[in-house]
């Protein structure tokens, strides 16, 4: 199992992710378990104060995203 990091922030003006305002470690056999998992969180968990969620790797390399505005019912 893999260490991937769940974070979430509000954007700035320029749309820019500020400082993570909460992270959560997820372990997963594979990225794609990982980002199953960031899906299941509750919506309610990002909306308060954020606006922006990231998956991260054990090496800190970005690999999946999220606008909360285009989340949806996809989410």
């Amino acid at each position: 199992m893999a260490q991937y990091r769940l974070k979430a922030a509000k954007r700035d003006a320029d749309g820019k992710p500020g400082q993570p305002l909460w992270d959560d470690v997820i372990e997963a056999s594979s990225v794609q378990e990982a980002i199953q998992a960031a899906r299941r969180y509750p919506v309610d968990r990002f909306i308060d104060n954020t606006d922006y969620a990231w998956l991260t790797d054990a090496h800190g390399t970005r690999v999946w995203d999220l606008k909360l505005e285009e989340a949806g019912e996809n989410f």
